[in-house]
């Protein structure tokens, strides 16, 4: 099977060259499980300041960034990343809180993005409903979204 190798962040190139020919098309996914589960976990041990750093610097552009905390407001943060984020910038706070407190903080958002709220609704398989935003979108229609 695996050989046995150094828990660092190897590419997947490097972890299947490790593999047996016959067992490569099996396992590639296994491989590339365990990379992205090495860079997740580099991610996980940053502190909210590293974290922040790491996020598109558009996202934060009316804000001082080093007062940015990831723990005292992460509902900004969150609605920040989804609305105007890239793919990478969704993979750090999913890494830094997880996609429970992700959805927990979007059912209690007043707006959010309908196309957002599809994503999220989808990546939690939960309903639209659930979430706050939703039914204020639905109090108060205008001529253009009705």
């Amino acid at each position: 099977m695996i050989q046995k190798a150094a828990p660092t962040a190897v590419g997947v190139a490097e972890l299947l060259r490790v593999l047996p020919s016959q067992e490569k098309r099996y396992d590639f996914f296994a491989m590339r499980l365990i990379c992205s589960n090495f860079a997740t976990e580099k991610i996980l041990m940053m502190s909210s300041e590293e974290c922040i750093s790491k996020l598109s610097k558009m996202l934060f552009w009316d804000i001082d960034i080093k007062k940015a905390d990831m723990d005292r407001y992460p509902r900004h943060i969150i609605q920040r990343v989804l609305e105007y984020g890239t793919l990478e910038d969704w993979r750090i706070i999913h890494s830094y809180y997880g996609l429970d407190k992700i959805v927990e903080e979007c059912k209690q958002m007043r707006t959010l993005d309908p196309v957002c709220l599809a994503f999220i609704c989808a990546k939690s398989n939960t309903k639209e409903e659930e979430y706050r935003c939703y039914h204020t979108r639905q109090s108060f229609p205008t001529l253009w979204n009705s």
